[in-house]
């Protein structure tokens, strides 16, 4: 037997002789990595921070499509504060006050996920100040 993918079912053979199903090539092309891997050398350096980051970009992936971005309105524009600036002054503060209620690696993780899950899920992190069409 084989595995279906796409309508094809694919099988190589193994060592032994016997059928193994493989993914075809087109298939393979379109598997990524998870961006979760992407943080994988903080690891390296401190598990503390690596957890942070990791609780920060999954909690912010959560809670972003769920509460409302503060926008502010100036005439014929609009100023988006999106989660990721807001946490880049959180991280500035926090950089130059050193004052955290959690461990400080910890929080650096955190909000740095926080950004870096802003600015990769998103097209429009860039857009912070609008033009508002009339």
């Amino acid at each position: 037997m084989g595995t279906w993918f796409n309508g094809r079912m694919t099988l190589s053979k193994s060592v032994d002789g016997g059928s193994i199903p493989s993914v075809p090539a087109d298939i393979m092309k379109k598997i990524s990595l998870p961006k979760i891997t992407f943080g994988i050398p903080v690891a390296f350096v401190s598990l503390e921070i690596y957890s942070g980051m990791i609780i920060g970009y999954f909690l912010a992936r959560f809670f972003s499509p769920r509460l409302k971005s503060l926008v502010f309105h100036f005439g014929n524009y609009k100023l988006h504060l999106h989660h990721w600036l807001l946490g880049l002054a959180a991280f500035a503060v926090l950089f130059f006050y050193k004052f955290s209620f959690l461990p400080i690696q910890f929080s650096y993780g955190f909000l740095g996920g926080v950004v870096f899950q802003g600015i990769v899920c998103y097209p429009d992190w860039y857009k912070f100040l609008i033009k508002k069409y009339e």
